[in-house]
């Protein structure tokens, strides 16, 4: 629960610099804040895409040795 106070905590000061020393508009922050929050969901689509098709032919490997 502390972690999370922290990260919101850090958040929302991010957030509070963009808007008052970048200049940044509402929009323009939500872009970006679902941009990054997309990247991580990216890459374990492909993990899992990449991950199973490795295991599959370690597995088939392994029958053939055998």
């Amino acid at each position: 629960m502390a972690l999370l106070t922290l990260i919101m905590g850090i958040s929302n000061g991010i957030v509070g610099v963009a808007i008052d020393e970048l200049q940044m508009t509402i929009q323009s922050i939500t872009l970006w804040m679902s941009g990054l929050f997309m990247i991580p969901g990216i890459l374990w689509i492909i993990f899992l895409t990449f991950g199973s098709k490795v295991k599959e032919r370690l597995t088939d490997d392994n029958r053939c040795s055998k």
